[in-house]
């Protein structure tokens, strides 16, 4: 199975990713960092102890993503995200981002049923489920469910059934 291989050129003003997999992703990160310009000046050592633990985790997470296939994963990333939106507009809620802003990993909703986000989250919690509240002055007014990662349409439709009950005692 091919790994993905992550190598860094460039200087300390310029610094091109390139990811390999099945096909070569180029990403150019305009970058200005003195541990940078050292790291690319010689030796190829990190700066400091790398987090060995991260490493072997992202290693593992890109070996789940190249056998399930980026596309697929992609789709369902996807599939997810349309399930959540639906979701939340049934159940009279809103879309916190202008359409055509919507993000496939996370699902920002507006909180236009006023109902107790604090109680939700917890409600949710004690179901071994985790939704976020929105930041600062949205803490209340929006909350954040994930369609990433190893999330899938089984585990959204566990989380909606769960947050149906809590919407039902309200």
């Amino acid at each position: 199975m091919p790994r993905i291989t992550v190598e860094i050129e460039g200087t300390s003003k310029n610094v091109k990713l390139l990811l390999y997999a099945q096909n070569p992703v180029l990403i150019s990160i305009p970058v200005f960092s003195l541990m940078l310009e050292k790291y690319l000046a010689g030796g190829r050592t990190t700066p400091a102890t790398p987090a060995i633990s991260l490493l072997n985790a992202l290693d593992v997470q890109l070996d789940r993503i190249l056998a399930e296939g980026l596309e697929k994963r992609w789709a369902r990333h996807e599939t997810s995200m349309n399930l959540t939106h639906v979701w939340a507009k049934n159940r009279g809620f809103g879309l916190f981002p202008e359409p055509g802003y919507e993000s496939r990993t996370v699902t920002c909703v507006k909180n236009a049923r006023g109902v107790d986000v604090p109680a939700m989250i917890a409600f949710a919690k004690a179901r071994g489920m985790i939704i976020g509240n929105g930041y600062g002055k949205l803490k209340n007014d929006t909350f954040r469910i994930a369609h990433m990662g190893e999330l899938g349409p089984d585990d959204l439709r566990g989380l909606f059934q769960a947050l149906d009950e809590f919407l039902a005692e309200q």
